[in-house]
Formats: structure tokens, C-alpha cells, sequence
């Protein structure tokens, strides 16, 4: 890898990317998630981004390093609190950092410790997410920082358009806290293949929504985003993947 790296003749903003995502993979892995910072793909994709791209993913890898770090964050369940979520801290953190707040308790006694949670900004823009998701997925990080979300997953068309309808009366006030997400459990397929070998690690993923809630702007009037849980479980890799049909 580090022959095609140098091959690739990068940027010097560009290594500071990879030495960034370098150390953030490491502490990952360290906390007890598995990843990977980049593929061949993914640098050979950066480099085909505006310079002003790259800096927003800089400063996105920059923020996840800082938010994962604050604290010795660890993938198991505190004992002290054993029916908390493990990312509570990291969420409210993430939140603080965003100058968002949530209101509505009632959430955290809403999800389970092994919940995924996002946090989605006014434009329905994805801005964090807990730390669980990397074991999950099979993709790097640098393959989810360059690519749309649309050509690294898949779910029913039917799911997606309820998703929309759901985050958009939580943005317009339709509900002031915590509402359970009425979308039946479904399959949640990675579907993107640059090579044959990446098609051999892709993952379908049992996805059971949870809830979702608004989160307010701090200091200032009205809604500034939501936060989502998700129940999540991978039920086929690889070739067995691609053969299940959506749910």
C-alpha cells in the first residue's frame, strides 16, 4: 500500500489527510471497533475532489478525533451504569460541539446499549454518529467520506420516502420530543463494489428503526437538527449478501 501511495504523488494536503484518518483508525481499533482508513479506491477518489472538499474532510476526521478522545472512550458497557448507552457522553459531546442540545430525556431510557445513534443537522445532513456503526460496516473511512451515501447503500424505496416524511415533521415542530419511528424492521444493503475482492467483504444489515428527536439550536429560538436510534444487526457477508432479497 505505501508503494501505491507514492505512486499516487499526493498533495500535501492530501498526507495530511491520510495521517490524520491514520490516527483516527488507530484509535478506533484501539477502543475495540475494527477499520480501515483507506482503500486504492478512496485515494485514488480523493484526489479527484476540490481542494475545499478535502479541507471539509480534514476538518470532519479532526472533529471525530477530538469528540472520540475527550475521554478513554471504550466499546463495552460501563458497570457503573450498565443499562446506559456507552456513547451517551460522546453524543451529548457531539452535540455541545455542534451547538445543539436535546431537550427530551425521555430518549436516552428509549435506546439500547447497542443502539446506533445519529445526529442529522436542519438540512437532514448526517454530522455524527456513534462509533458502534464500525462494527457494522466493511467499508473504510475514506470510502465514507468521499462517497454519496446513495452509492454506498441501499434499502426499500418505500422506507426511504417514510424516513423523509418522518424527519421533516420532526424539523417542522409536528412533535416536541422523543416519537417512535413506525417503519417496519428491513434490510440495509451495502452495495458498493469498486472491485471483485470489495464485493467479497459487503454486508446486509437487519435495520430496526427506533426513535427519532428534535434537537434545539443553544442559546438561540427553534429546531436546529434531530437525533436517530437504530437497532442493527449484520445477517450476511459477501456473495450471501447480494442473494437476499429487501425486506
Amino acid at each position: 500500500m505505501r508503494a501505491f501511495i507514492l505512486q499516487l504523488q499526493l498533495s500535501d494536503l492530501e498526507n495530511s489527510l491520510l495521517q490524520e484518518l491514520e490516527r483516527w483508525c488507530d484509535s478506533l481499533n484501539q477502543a475495540g471497533f475494527s477499520c480501515r482508513a483507506f482503500t486504492p479506491d478512496s485515494l485514488r477518489k480523493l484526489q479527484s475532489l476540490s481542494e475545499e472538499r478535502q479541507r471539509q474532510i480534514l476538518q470532519h476526521v479532526r472533529t471525530a478525533l477530538i469528540l472520540q478522545n475527550c475521554d478513554a472512550q471504550s466499546s463495552e458497557i460501563s458497570p457503573e451504569n450498565p443499562g446506559e448507552h456507552p456513547e451517551k457522553s460522546t453524543i451529548l459531546r457531539a452535540l455541545e460541539f455542534f451547538s445543539l442540545e436535546l431537550r427530551d430525556e425521555s430518549f436516552w431510557k428509549q435506546v439500547g446499549p447497542e443502539d446506533l445513534i445519529e445526529i442529522y443537522n436542519i438540512e437532514q445532513v448526517q454530522i455524527f454518529r456513534t462509533f458502534n456503526f464500525f462494527k457494522l460496516s466493511s467499508y473504510s473511512l475514506l470510502d465514507l467520506l468521499v462517497n454519496e451515501w446513495f452509492l454506498l447503500w441501499e434499502r426499500p424505496t418505500f422506507v426511504f420516502e417514510k424516513l423523509l416524511k418522518v424527519a421533516q415533521d420532526c424539523l417542522q415542530g409536528v412533535h416536541s420530543g422523543s416519537k417512535k419511528i413506525e417503519v417496519p424492521a428491513h434490510l440495509l444493503k451495502e452495495i458498493y463494489r469498486p472491485n471483485d475482492e470489495s464485493a467479497m467483504h459487503l454486508r446486509s444489515i437487519l435495520n430496526e428503526l427506533g426513535f427519532i428527536c428534535p434537537v434545539y439550536r443553544q442559546g438561540l429560538p427553534g429546531i436546529g437538527g434531530f437525533v436517530v436510534s437504530s437497532s442493527n444487526r449484520v445477517v450476511a457477508i459477501g456473495p450471501e449478501s447480494r442473494s437476499l432479497s429487501f425486506l
